[in-house]
């Protein structure tokens, strides 16, 4: 809440690093950009944010 303007947007994404390309492409297809910045807001998706994210058995691990 420091860095946000008053009434800024503020986008929190949760993901599965094993998550599919399809279903990755599927989920970047409900951002609100301009369609010339899909492919690249797609390879960000899958590279930077499921890529990163963990995986369900160490959700698993996590929680426990």
């Amino acid at each position: 809440m420091r860095v946000l303007e008053p009434g800024g947007p503020l986008l929190i994404t949760d993901a599965d690093r094993s998550t599919s390309f399809e279903d990755a492409e599927k989920f970047v297809e409900n951002y609100n950009v301009p369609r010339c910045l899909g492919g690249i807001n797609l390879a960000i998706f899958h590279t930077w944010i499921a890529g990163r994210s963990i995986d369900l058995s160490e959700a698993h691990d996590l929680a426990s």
